[in-house]
């Protein structure tokens, strides 16, 4: 399902690491600028985070994300964990 939404249906890579940034938008277009291959562009998820994906080097497949509602907004819905 993740990747139908964040990859336009690309599968992952076998190890994906997601990051979580302040501004998808801007660090994708850096990690690009310096070397990483363009997935998939930033985009809006039905969870509410613009998640991006990446191949960087050592064939390491990168998403970043940018939670869009504060953290409690997040732990007061339902299916939520707190750590």
């Amino acid at each position: 399902m993740i990747d139908a939404i964040e990859a336009d249906g690309q599968p992952s890579a076998r190890i994906r690491v997601a990051f979580e940034v302040d501004d998808s938008s801007e660090t994708t277009a850096a990690l690009v600028e310096n070397g990483a291959a363009l997935v998939a562009a930033p985009t809006e998820t039905p969870w509410r985070s613009i998640n991006s994906r990446l191949h960087a080097p050592a064939d390491l497949e990168v998403t970043l994300f940018q939670e869009l509602e504060p953290a409690s907004t997040r732990q007061a819905q339902s299916g939520f964990k707190h750590p």
